[in-house]
């Protein structure tokens, strides 16, 4: 038996390994919600729209620690936080909209095989 993903291909392109993160998408229901449970947050009342492709949910990991979680709905930021749902701080910021901006401006994704060069 073989493993289904769960998402169209092209929301794996942001998923990406930098210096300082590794952005992931989770593989299943079960991943999304372990991962809600690392946040102490409610990620997985997203489910069904995660399935339904209205929406996604990319985290970054740290050091292979989750340190936060961002949706994005039509390649638009809806939410990006922390554990406990706390705010991003201004160097999670910068790295979010760095990415964000790589992957998700209409320039930018007419150029499908980009290699991410920016770190912290």
């Amino acid at each position: 038996m073989g493993f289904t993903w769960w998402l169209p291909i092209d929301d794996m392109k942001p998923c990406i390994k930098t210096n300082t993160y590794q952005v992931k998408l989770p593989k299943n229901g079960k991943e999304l919600l372990d991962w809600a449970g690392e946040l102490h947050n409610c990620m997985t009342k997203y489910f069904k729209n995660i399935k339904k492709h209205k929406t996604i949910i990319y985290c970054f990991f740290q050091e292979d620690i989750l340190a936060f979680a961002v949706e994005i709905c039509d390649n638009k930021i809806v939410q990006a936080q922390k554990k406990y749902n706390f705010d991003l701080v201004a160097e999670e910021e910068q790295v979010l909209m760095k990415w964000f901006e790589l992957f998700f401006t209409k320039d930018v994704q007419k150029q499908p095989n980009l290699t991410p060069t920016w770190s912290k």
